[in-house]
């Protein structure tokens, strides 16, 4: 609500002074006669759309530009390095965790391009800095770790053979399949 201020009004540095204020808090000070309530500009005018964006900012203030803390730390997987980011801004619901290499490669990307997005708003992803980069790489020495369990069963399970002595035929729907031998299997990979 649009107001300006009386000569009732507790600070004098505010007399003659308009302002956008809450509806709640202006009717206050105009019930006390410490302002008076400013007619509006008439509807779809020029005026009246720069009246109404001032008082939508009155009411919702920028928030502060958010803060993303980066550490490195260690697992409880096989003692694998990892950098980890989180952001200040308690509604953005990000969890960031990288462990892959730390330069990358034509077929990796590593933490050097790795970038952290907010989920809190409009706010332009950022990339690793390069002090935790280095950290990062110091911790991440030759990447020689030992495999989690998890880890190890995947790889047990994609070189296994099972029972038939070759690999699952891998089906992506749609019914019967040939091999690589052109033999039709079902898309169960048995028979």
């Amino acid at each position: 609500m649009r107001i300006q201020y009386t000569e009732f009004v507790a600070n004098p540095a505010l007399r003659g002074t308009t302002t956008n204020l809450p509806a709640h808090i202006a009717q206050v000070l105009i019930a006390q006669g410490s302002a008076i309530a400013l007619p509006r500009a008439p509807r779809g005018s020029a005026e009246w759309l720069a009246e109404r964006l001032e008082e939508s900012a009155s009411f919702n203030p920028p928030a502060p530009a958010p803060v993303v803390t980066w550490t490195i730390g260690g697992g409880n997987d096989a003692g694998r390095p990892a950098i980890h980011a989180a952001c200040s801004n308690a509604n953005c619901a990000v969890n960031f965790r990288f462990d892959g290499p730390p330069k990358s490669d034509a077929k990796n990307v590593g933490a050097d391009r790795v970038v952290f997005t907010h989920s809190c708003g409009l706010h332009a992803p950022e990339k690793v800095p390069a002090h935790v980069v280095e950290k990062y790489t110091a911790a991440y020495g030759n990447g020689m770790f030992p495999l989690t369990a998890d880890e190890a069963n995947v790889i047990t399970f994609s070189f296994s053979k099972g029972d038939s002595g070759r690999h699952r035929d891998i089906d992506h729907g749609g019914g019967l399949k040939t091999n690589l031998a052109g033999e039709v299997g079902n898309p169960f990979g048995r028979g």
